[in-house]
């Protein structure tokens, strides 16, 4: 019992602090796009499948993380609280999968190595106590007892060996009651350090928002295959002979990874991780014959299926990014600036790590980024000096650079030099990052402990170690129970984040839409209002959205009177507000103005192609066009699949497409664009039906022409509607 102990108070520890999460709601942070507005995610039937590992949903190709939320579907159907319960049962199982791998890597470091410079302490530290005689190295002394004060051969020794007597008046050392203190595996100072640092992963603020938040799935599930290539590398480690890996777990680890990546593309730099594990704590290089550059190439090549596997991902992850201009371009951030970005997230989620409160679900990056201030030049030259130091000294604590490394390699995917979306930094980027850090505070808690019974360190101040471990844990789980509490609706989460970051209007947005939604319609009024009255008088396209969200609240109350004043208002403050001209034509046709609401629809049809209104404020005021109006809901609905074609976001570009459809059946131009997104996500079945539906409508019509002829000799087939092209179409 003794020996599950540690990974068993990991386990509860975890599950009980975030528990209280399960109270959470879907949020309008994501939430609303992935599950309420998306069906296609929604069960476990090859119709699912397909989706799951052909979308791009967001920008993310992450199929086996929609596979666990196509499961949730199945059991919890739209019941947040099973989602949210998945979520937690996967962190707390993480918790105990990094207390093992902690558990194994602390026994490797604390291991006799083979050279003084390779020690945890430096080879000037703590000197490593001699193995038990007849014992293996790592072994728990406990259970290989010596005699003491004898002279001759003992008992466990072999032939020719003899056990010193001890100095006259010296003390014989006190066997410790803890079972298994030695330094292998199987010792409790090394099983409770690991204990500790798998609490400080799990229980630290920083995880809520990967936990509490359904859409963050995608970290929990990508942690799991993580840490199962840890332990499944480790094993073959264990299980290899000769400096070589064992071949099976070698693939088993190879197969976990590729289903982390499966599951969200950040785990790309483990490979790298791997490697720094083999020269500390594992010493693999030590093991292995030939000079160190030859060793140091060989223990790389043997990586290469790893490196292959984040190739692919990290090729198919940009080329969706681009595709869908997700990406920043290299006009809006240059390369200086990329790298101040990456010094300021390095240093960012150190210090979130050390000092974790407040956290805000964004942390708005606010242009322009300027490298050679003291915002981007203080982070920076922390860094840099921090790199210098664990590189200096790497042979008397090589345990630093190893975990320096791994840190920086496993956040490199999200910082500055790949740069996407509106925010500077997340805390859910630290889920993979932070097990670094975390296992080299539990290592400093095991060499205290060990220290104490050596006695390289007072008793007193190994227990005062342990107590502080004991409140710092006590602390974290705090601030990580208040932090939940910020996540369990929309509204909370929003006040929250316009409290941490009074400068950004993100919070101020999605707060007031959050109020709408839940319709408190005077408390939104009034936050709109407020939010108007700070904008200067010059920012007008500012000025306009504002006032449009103002018009949205008097529609939901039924005035559309001043909903229309307040349309007609923001579309003078700015013409090009599309969603302003939308609602405008919705607030006309509710007062029986019918000729007036259609030409409000044909001027926002414009609009809507271009590139300045959100694409989900879009597509809920065209949802509410009634469909007594087909014309103007069908084109509309038309105007935003162009739109979303044109940023390659093919799968609601086809779903529009298909609303339109519904209500404008004959519109060839659009079934020949629903042809093109069927083709473009390689569905050539259905591409030939659309582009042939559009040819049965308007044969002979160019586009439609070729691109069924490329279909067609795709498939092998020759429909008669190609009959109606002429020679030179396709």
């Amino acid at each position: 019992m003794a020996r599950w102990l540690p990974g068993l108070l990991v386990t509860a520890v975890t599950l009980l602090a975030f528990l209280p999460s399960l109270q959470g709601e879907f949020l309008n942070w994501d939430d609303d796009e992935n599950f309420l507005f998306n069906p296609h995610y929604r069960g476990l039937g090859w119709t699912q499948i397909r989706w799951m590992f052909t979308a791009t949903h967001s920008g993310l190709y992450i199929p086996v993380t929609w596979l666990t939320l196509g499961l949730d579907s199945v059991l919890w159907g739209m019941d947040p609280r099973g989602y949210h319960l998945t979520s937690v049962l996967l962190h707390a199982i993480n918790a105990l999968l990094f207390y093992r791998v902690a558990r194994r890597l602390l026994a490797a470091g604390f291991a006799t190595p083979p050279h003084p410079a390779l020690s945890p302490a430096g080879g000037e530290g703590i000197p490593a106590p001699p193995p038990p005689v007849g014992g293996r190295e790592g072994s728990d002394p406990a259970s290989s007892p010596r005699r003491v004060g004898t002279a001759g051969p003992s008992p466990r020794a072999g032939a020719g060996t003899a056990t010193p007597s001890p100095p006259r008046g010296a003390r014989t050392p006190t066997p410790s009651p803890l079972r298994g203190e030695g330094r292998g595996e199987g010792s409790g100072t090394i099983a409770w350090a690991a204990g500790v640092a798998a609490l400080i992963f799990s229980v630290h603020p920083l995880r809520v928002e990967s936990v509490a938040w359904v859409t963050e799935r995608r970290d929990v599930v990508v942690g799991l295959f993580v840490l199962l290539t840890l332990a499944a590398y480790l094993r073959a480690w264990r299980e290899g002979a000769a400096g070589r890996l064992h071949r099976g777990w070698y693939w088993i680890a190879v197969s976990c990874f590729a289903l982390a990546l499966l599951s969200k593309s950040i785990a790309v730099g483990l490979p790298v991780v791997l490697l720094a594990l083999d020269l500390f704590p594992l010493r693999r290089a030590a093991a292995r014959p030939g000079a160190p550059a030859q060793r140091l190439l060989g223990l790389a090549a043997e990586k290469l299926p790893f490196l292959a596997l984040a190739a692919g991902i990290s090729a198919v992850t940009l080329g969706i990014l681009m595709n869908e201009r997700l990406l920043a371009s290299r006009e809006s951030l240059d390369l200086g600036q990329r790298l101040a970005l990456t010094g300021y997230g390095l240093a960012f989620y150190l210090w979130k790590s050390l000092v974790p409160w407040p956290l805000s679900p964004i942390y708005t990056l606010f242009h322009p980024v300027l490298p050679w201030s003291a915002r981007y030049l203080i982070p920076a030259g922390a860094v840099t000096l921090l790199t210098v130091a664990v590189i200096l000294a790497r042979r008397r604590w090589p345990a630093g650079l190893v975990a320096w490394v791994s840190y920086v390699a496993l956040l490199m995917p999200v910082l500055g030099l790949f740069h996407s979306g509106p925010q500077i930094a997340a805390d859910r980027y630290t889920y993979l990052a932070s097990l670094p850090l975390a296992l080299l505070l539990g290592s400093g808690v095991a060499w205290c402990w060990q220290a104490g019974r050596a006695g390289a360190l007072s008793p007193a101040l190994a227990r005062a170690v342990g107590a502080a471990a004991a409140a710092l844990l006590i602390g974290l789980i705090a601030l990580t129970t208040r932090q939940i509490a910020v996540w369990q609706d929309s509204v909370t989460l929003w006040r929250h984040a316009a409290w941490v970051e009074p400068a950004s209007d993100i919070p101020v947005f999605y707060l007031g839409w959050a109020l709408v939604e839940k319709r408190r319609l005077p408390e939104a009024r009034e936050h709109w209002s407020r939010s108007l009255d700070r904008v200067p008088p010059d920012l007008r396209a500012l000025r306009a959205r504002f006032v449009t969200e103002i018009g949205v609240v008097e529609q939901r109350a039924g005035d559309h009177a001043e909903a229309a004043r307040r349309f007609r208002e923001a579309l003078a403050l700015d013409p090009a507000q599309a969603v302003a001209a939308i609602r405008l034509g919705l607030a006309l046709s509710a007062q029986g103005a019918g000729a007036e609401a259609e030409r409000a629809f044909a001027a926002a049809l414009p609009l809507v192609i271009g590139p300045r209104p959100p694409i989900w404020e879009l597509r809920a005021a065209i949802a509410e066009v009634p469909v007594t109006q087909p014309e103007a809901r069908g084109r509309l609905a038309f105007a935003l699949a162009l739109r979303l074609q044109q940023r390659g976001a093919l799968e609601e570009a086809g779903a529009q497409y298909r609303a339109g459809l519904s209500l404008l059946p004959r519109h060839a131009e659009a079934w020949n664009n629903l042809g093109v997104t069927y083709a473009l996500r390689r569905r050539p079945d259905e591409a030939l039906e659309a582009f042939l539906q559009a040819l049965r409508i308007q044969p002979g019509y160019p586009e439609a022409c070729q691109n069924a002829r490329l279909a067609a000799q795709a498939l092998g087939v020759t429909p008669a509607e190609i009959e109606s092209c002429s020679p030179g179409h396709g």
